[in-house]
């Protein structure tokens, strides 16, 4: 198999994974949040990553809380793929979540034949139930078997994957392809190729009348290697054309990743390429299961050939079997695993800055329990239970509790640090504790919180926050409290300036919910 390897930033080469777990010490998920910030005064005033790791740390603060039943009442199981619904229209409703089940209710892989939708109280109705035999243009080998690959446009399309088998086994898999679903629910098209080969999971960049959507594959050459692994996984990105009326029309279709380790299972089925995101670059991210590690594929949306399995973000380390994939707010990468029911944080360099276990049903905990995930405008990251044929949710708001700003360097400043902003409801305050190194020996700085979702937007002085004073080694705190009611998790950032004048920016970041 062909790979290349990220170039990591030197700051992050002393954190690179290694194929070894890491220790992780336990979380007192009782301990007040700021309680337990103010140990970071403790910090060497030098360690940029260690202020930056603890920054997305402070997110495995919020255990998940269940949402509800996944389970239909044709009794279908597994709950795979994931995803929020953006607006109402038809049958669907903005903000509820639709799940995908691959096993039907005798528990055989790749005969689920429904689509849940979820309201973020847990209320369950059947979306689709989709019925093989009715379905106006059939898959490649018949069957319906509903995938990880699932995805709801703007325009009301339902794009779900299907990899069918007949009882169950590796041995009767079939092709697939991607069904769509009109907004009541019903089957309008499907979309095959060649190229569509076991369509495992999928994303979208959907801008309206056009869509891209990026699908790994797991079935080219797996059943003739008759459970040996073999480098044969694709990802395909097809362009559709979307109309208001009638169904999505492929527009082109590219191979742009090949190679990815797959394999059959006589008890998962099948392994392969299986979560994709895409990050705001054009990068995008791929688990690859086998390989244990996430792969990169630049260009995602532009290149017109395979960039092979991509390039190594980020391997081994707390990644076991890397399943269902998202972007976090900050644009970190959010990965499940298939054996251990943890979720793994890891930034765009490459760094992972978090582990946590979010399923710990079945036995051994939480393996198998973990596939698809999805991550709501509002910060709420979904992610369906397999072992426990649930729905669960970790809670951010656009009025929320806890936040969080990573303070990146601006114009090569060497400035960084994190801030923690805390809400007290009865008081009307919001606590802030900052904590900033690089800074000019005894230097001082103007410190302010600003209108707008990113430190380009310019935007007016909300609130003025204390001088932050640098002591002789260069590092600063501010513990302070302001009069707001309110968090925005979308519209603030904090900014350093050099100086009283305010003439340039030393670090900056967007204040974030912690997931």
């Amino acid at each position: 198999m062909q790979r290349d390897t990220l170039q990591q930033p030197t700051v992050d080469q002393s954190e690179r994974a290694s194929d070894a777990r890491p220790t992780r010490r336990p979380v007192n998920r009782k301990t007040s949040l700021l309680g337990s910030l103010l140990l970071l005064s403790t910090l060497a005033a030098g360690s940029i990553a260690g202020t930056a790791g603890a920054a997305h740390a402070a997110r495995s603060l919020f255990a998940p809380t269940l949402v509800g039943s996944t389970k239909p009442a044709n009794g279908d199981l597994n709950p795979y793929g994931v995803a929020i619904v953006p607006r109402t229209i038809g049958n669907l409703v903005q903000g509820n979540v639709l799940v995908s089940n691959f096993n039907n209710a005798q528990n055989l892989a790749g005969t689920g034949t429904t689509i849940d939708q979820i309201s973020p109280s847990g209320n369950l109705s059947t979306f689709a139930q989709i019925n093989p035999n009715e379905l106006r243009q059939a898959c490649p080998g018949g069957g319906v078997g509903l995938t990880t690959a699932l995805t709801v446009l703007k325009r009301g399309y339902v794009i779900v994957g299907s990899l069918p088998t007949t009882d169950g086994t590796p041995a009767t898999l079939r092709q697939g392809c991607l069904l769509v679903l009109n907004p009541l629910g019903r089957v309008i098209s499907t979309i095959s190729a060649p190229d569509i080969n076991g369509p495992w999971d999928m994303t979208a960049l959907d801008q309206g009348s056009v869509v891209t959507l990026f699908v790994s594959n797991v079935l080219n050459g797996t059943q003739a290697a008759q459970g040996q692994v073999t480098n044969q996984g694709t990802v395909v990105r097809l362009v559709l054309r979307a109309p208001i009326n009638g169904a999505p029309q492929v527009l082109s279709n590219t191979i742009i990743g090949s190679g990815f380790a797959e394999k059959t299972d006589p008890a998962a089925l099948v392994f392969g390429p299986t979560g994709l995101g895409l990050g705001q670059d054009g990068t995008l991210y791929v688990a690859d299961t086998l390989e244990n590690r996430i792969s990169a594929i630049p260009s995602a949306l532009t290149r017109t050939n395979s960039a092979n399995s991509g390039k190594d973000l980020t391997a081994g380390g707390a990644l076991n079997g890397p399943l269902g994939l998202a972007i976090a707010p900050n644009g970190d990468i959010l990965s499940v695993n298939a054996n251990d029911g943890n979720l793994v944080e890891t930034t765009i360099a490459g760094t992972q800055v978090m582990t946590d276990t979010i399923s710990t049903a079945g036995n051994p905990p939480g393996a198998g329990a973990l596939f698809g995930l999805a991550v709501a405008p509002n910060g709420d990251v979904f992610f369906g239970d397999d072992n426990a044929t649930t729905l669960n949710r970790w809670a951010g708001s656009g009025d929320t509790n806890e936040a969080v700003a990573s303070l990146f360097p601006q114009a090569n400043s060497g400035v960084s640090g994190v801030a923690f902003l805390v809400k007290h409801k009865k008081a009307g305050t919001v606590e802030i504790f900052m904590q900033v190194t690089g800074l000019a020996p005894n230097s001082v700085h103007p410190t302010h919180i600003h209108l707008g979702s990113s430190c380009s937007a310019m935007g007016p002085i909300l609130f003025p926050l204390p001088n932050l004073q640098a002591n002789a080694q260069g590092a600063g705190i501010i513990h302070a409290t302001i009069h707001s009611a309110t968090i925005s998790s979308s519209n603030w950032y904090i900014n350093i300036h050099q100086g009283i004048g305010m003439d340039a920016s030393l670090a900056c970041g967007s204040v974030m919910p912690t997931m």
